[in-house]
């Protein structure tokens, strides 16, 4: 009786721990889906940022020759 008891134990710990890694590895298959999505839109937002600057920039000298330099 007493080892059917602690067989019982044992095996409800490593039910447990079993969950617990597949819930571990579930949260970490989300975050990395999440990275997947994150990685472009952050491309294409500082793509996005480097040509609004060179446009900027290409617009300061025509600007600065027009005789409106501050």
């Amino acid at each position: 009786e007493r080892t059917k008891q602690k067989n019982k134990i044992i095996a409800n710990c490593q039910q447990w721990h079993n969950v617990a890694r597949r819930e571990e590895r579930k949260k970490q298959k989300k975050k990395e889906i999440a990275d997947c999505y994150t990685w472009p839109n952050l491309a294409m937002r500082e793509e996005l940022k480097k040509q609004k600057d060179k446009e900027i920039a290409d617009c300061q000298p025509w600007y600065n020759m027009q005789g409106n330099a501050v």
